[in-house]
């Protein structure tokens, strides 16, 4: 606010800017005024790393792990955000903008978005000079198409040091932006505590939208305003991290919000914008930065029933599919590529597929950019519809899978064996395990059903289905009396399948599922939630020579009995688990063959939270990556990303729309 108040009194032409912008926002928030970017605005950034050592030389890692702050916070995506006092919880809202790194510069080219400066300039002043190559510092790309970022080596003013500053609107474009001192921008490198969580550069941005601090920057007056409704009066700025409520100016019972990113709290402490803040933020956006960034169409997120699972496949590498029922029973579908620089592409309806509502649908992708998808229909049949790149006419089906019927809701689970041949499975109405295969060879449709033995199962429960190796089948699921069963197949059982056989006396809730990986060429690992509500795991491999090994908790959480733990191989014997604990809290564990100690973990994932026992999806897209899905407490699917680059742990969790 500095160089907000030395602007004012030294350059008119400023004034007379600021003054117009005010009114124009007044005048955009008293009329209610829709606003007129209505997707969400994507902003390319560019960041001048001004550094007079090496270690002030931040690396790429931390001004990525900065802009994905950004992109949480101004989404109202960051995990704290919880934590916001339930009073203050009506407030706290999305200013539907986001940041990227630019990807072509100025002149055109491809560019990734960061400038290096070496500097003999040990520090700079809020006087600017960070912002010229004639001053130590880096001039800055066109402020009407980028916001520029300074990470500066120390930052002084007349009462001492800065974390940070901003140009409001209606500055010189040649000094338009923000600096940042290099140990308060991002969380990882040299980012240090308090300042370490990214929100000093939440707070620099924030002003660059226009924003004033929250309490008006009047001393301790209680006189002053941020020209935001919602906002309550507040006598003073705040520090550290107060405890709720903290009252000032007769503000009570609820006090200051402190925690709000226009306070100066300690980063742990700040963790919302209001609605009326997002009304300037937009009132900007409309006008005074009307030709910077570009607008992305807001994809809507059905509403799915809490415990609903979520069907997700990787087609080809870093190619994602999602399917789920919706609340309403239809059936839909949302997919990502990395070619789509918007997010996520979706939701359609597939071919306008109906199921009881929640009801899994199960996708498998039999040979590259193929997808079979399989659902129960309203009517208890099973239904399968198809996809390939040569449809010009998207999906085809659905159609009727050989008369098949089962319970509204069941699992139809299905896997490919080996390069264009599908298997699936399904617990007929009759309790009994039945099966049905395609090749391409089958000029007669579908062949099947058959049934897979005597065992009698719960009629909702899913049946999961491996194949180890080519043209091997192994199957898993739990009887009604809460026995753990396996049987296998393979082309050269002339008697069909094998089994059932118990599993090592394994003991679950009936009809609990039996989640079923294969880390490497004919290795099998099964996890599954006991009767304890702890999380168990067995293993095969070869060169047993005694069968199965196993059971073994792992860990000590608890999550409901019958609760899925959904299990991926991300790379050759690696596995990461997931599951949701009687508390809702989202969990993962890993394991790899140079733990010397066993399982690692289990880590609360980002706080994300579901239902207790709801399902996460869990899928791997190409070696080493792995993306999760679940519905969230407010019904929308949620995601999150992890990568071995990533710096910071997990990325997410984002909403698949809005």
């Amino acid at each position: 606010m500095d160089v907000h108040r030395r602007l004012l009194t030294t350059n008119p032409e400023y004034a007379r800017a600021r003054a117009a912008i005010e009114n124009r926002s007044l005048a955009y928030r008293s009329r209610g005024a829709q606003a007129l970017r209505a997707g969400i605005t994507v902003i390319p950034v560019v960041v001048h790393v001004v550094h007079n050592t090496s270690q002030q030389n931040i690396s790429e890692d931390q001004i990525r792990s900065q802009i994905d702050v950004l992109n949480r916070d101004f989404r109202r995506l960051n995990p704290d955000v919880a934590s916001v006092p339930a009073v203050f919880q009506p407030l706290v809202a999305d200013a539907r903008i986001e940041f990227q790194l630019a990807a072509v510069d100025p002149q055109g080219n491809a560019t990734g978005g960061i400038t290096r400066t070496q500097t003999s300039a040990a520090s700079f002043t809020d006087n600017d000079g960070i912002k010229s190559a004639a001053t130590g510092g880096a001039n800055p790309w066109p402020s009407d198409r980028y916001l520029n970022i300074w990470t500066a080596p120390r930052l002084t003013s007349a009462v001492g040091d800065l974390l940070g500053y901003a140009q409001f609107p209606g500055g010189a474009a040649a000094t338009d932006g923000v600096v940042i001192l290099h140990s308060a921008f991002g969380t990882t490198g040299t980012a240090a505590a308090p300042f370490n969580l990214g929100r000093t550069t939440t707070h620099e941005v924030g002003h660059w939208v226009n924003l004033f601090h929250i309490w008006g920057d009047d001393g301790t007056g209680c006189g002053g305003s941020d020209m935001v409704d919602d906002t309550p009066n507040q006598g003073g700025s705040n520090f550290g991290a107060p405890a709720f409520p903290h009252l000032s100016c007769n503000n009570g019972p609820n006090g200051d919000l402190f925690m709000n990113y226009m306070d100066y709290v300690d980063d742990t402490a700040m963790f919302m914008f209001t609605a009326g803040q997002v009304v300037r933020m937009q009132a900007t956006l409309d006008v005074e930065r009307s030709t910077i960034g570009t607008t992305r169409t807001v994809l809507t997120s059905p509403r799915v029933p809490a415990l609903a699972q979520i069907g997700a496949v990787s087609r080809s590498p870093d190619k994602l599919d999602i399917f789920v029922t919706d609340r309403d029973g239809a059936i839909l579908t949302a997919a990502w590529e990395p070619a789509f620089p918007d997010w996520w592409h979706g939701w359609w309806s597939l071919n306008g597929g109906r199921a009881a509502a929640a009801a899994p649908v199960h996708a498998v992708s039999r040979s590259t950019d193929k997808l079979d998808a399989f659902v129960i229909g309203t009517d208890n049949v099973v239904y399968t519809a198809a996809w390939e790149p040569s449809f010009p006419d998207w999906w085809h089906g659905w159609w009727q899978l050989n008369g098949g019927v089962a319970a509204p809701g069941a699992h139809v689970t299905a896997v490919s064996r080996s390069t264009d041949k599908l298997d699936v499975f399904v617990v007929g109405t009759d309790g009994r395990v039945y099966t049905a295969a395609w090749e391409p060879g089958f000029t007669d449709w579908w062949h099947g059903w058959w049934p897979i033995g005597d065992i009698r199962v719960p009629q909702d429960a899913a049946v999961h289905a491996i194949s180890r190796s080519a043209d091997k089948l192994d199957i898993f699921v739990t009887d009604v009396n809460g026995v753990i069963f396996t049987a296998a197949w393979e082309p050269a059982f002339s008697d069909g399948w094998h089994g059932w056989w118990e599993l090592n006396g394994g003991r679950a809730a009936p009809g609990a599922p039996v989640t079923a990986v294969s880390r490497s060429a004919d290795k099998l690992d099964i996890f599954v939630v006991g009767t304890d509500g702890r999380v168990y795991t067995a293993a095969w491999e070869p060169s047993f020579p005694d069968w199965w090994h196993g059971w073994w908790p792992i860990g000590d959480i608890r999550a409901p009995q019958g609760a899925p733990v959904h299990a991926v191989s991300r790379s050759t014997d690696k596995l990461d688990i997931f599951v949701t604990d009687v508390n809702g809290a989202i969990l993962t564990a890993a394991w790899e063959p140079s733990f010397p100690d066993w399982w690692h973990g289990w880590w609360e994932l980002n706080g994300g939270r579901a239902a207790p026992g709801a399902p996460v999806t869990a899928v791997s897209r190409s070696a080493d990556k792995l993306d999760v899905f679940v519905v969230g407490n407010d019904a929308r699917v949620w995601t999150a990303a992890w990568e071995p680059s990533f710096p910071d742990w997990w990325h997410g969790w984002w909403p698949i729309g809005d």
